[in-house]
């Protein structure tokens, strides 16, 4: 029966070229399935890097025999096509290798999951990890970091990490800013003691001794074997937190001084302005 043919191909066209720059901010890409008469079913994208995990350097949009891809952050993106032919699971899978360039530098999303795979700074040895997260050195000291981590203006003090460890001993995970071998600073110490459930991450969840904001790069540092499967911090509203004057986003006005110890001399017209305020829960 002609109409229960399966994909056997799936072919991603660029309509103009494969790299995505200030001039050409969005490409598309026709998608063509063959035989052209197999069965007619849903076809997934993906935007990933080399390694298969979801990239933050674009955005993608389907349409009905087509995808565009726009630009976010400079890197390499792997465009994946898949479709599973009345399975469960990709069966089928095609891939285009695309450049974003001229964008600027990626930035990461720690309201999101991020996986420990998109470490892109590390010192000593490190393995890849189960679930794309990575895995620290067995003997020795190992490191890694995360670049252009943005907090936003809000920020957040609390972290979740998925740990798998290879038994039930304790173990201490140091959680510092910046690279711990160029005038980094230790942030704190993350313990983890839980029972070995064998090739599963567990997550723990750790309050920091202070909110963090705005861009930052983070490092993990261990001296023995775990699994870290990524992060992620709780989003916490700035509506909900209190609010220094020095902390204003904006300070303008007719005659004003502003102070190591806050804002004095305030005279007329003179406003403060504090952003990304969200009252979404308040009753």
């Amino acid at each position: 029966d002609l109409t229960d043919l399966p994909v056997r191909r799936i072919e991603l066209i660029p309509r103009s070229g494969c790299t995505i720059d200030p001039e050409h901010p969005a490409l598309t890409f026709d998608v063509r399935v063959y035989p052209e008469n197999a069965v007619k079913q849903p076809i997934a994208f993906r935007l990933t890097n080399a390694s298969g995990i979801d990239s933050p350097c674009a955005l993608l949009e389907a349409g009905e025999d087509s995808v565009t891809v726009t630009g976010k952050y400079d890197g390499e993106v792997w465009l994946r096509a898949s479709c599973n032919n009345g399975c469960s699971h990709p069966r089928i899978l095609s891939q285009l290798r695309l450049t974003v360039e001229g964008m600027g530098a990626s930035v990461l999303d720690p309201y999101g999951f991020v996986a420990g795979g998109l470490c892109d700074r590390s010192h000593g040895e490190l393995g890849a990890g189960n679930e794309h997260g990575i895995t620290f050195s067995r003997d020795g000291v190992s490191m890694a970091g995360f670049s252009n981590v943005d907090f936003g203006l809000a920020g957040s003090d609390e972290i979740t990490l998925p740990i798998f460890a290879l038994n039930g001993d304790p173990y201490v995970m140091e959680m510092w800013l910046g690279d711990p071998l160029a005038g980094g600073e230790k942030l704190t110490d993350l313990p983890y003691c839980k029972p070995c459930i064998w090739n599963r991450y567990q997550p723990e969840t750790y309050k920091l001794p202070r909110r963090l904001t705005g861009m930052q790069q983070l490092w993990f540092v261990m001296r023995q074997k775990v699994h870290l499967g990524g992060f992620h911090f709780t989003r916490q509203s700035r509506a909900w937190q209190q609010l220094t004057a020095l902390g204003a986003d904006a300070l303008y006005g007719d005659s004003f001084e502003k102070t190591q110890d806050g804002v004095t001399g305030i005279g007329n017209n003179v406003s403060f302005e504090y952003g990304e305020m969200d009252f979404e829960d308040c009753e």
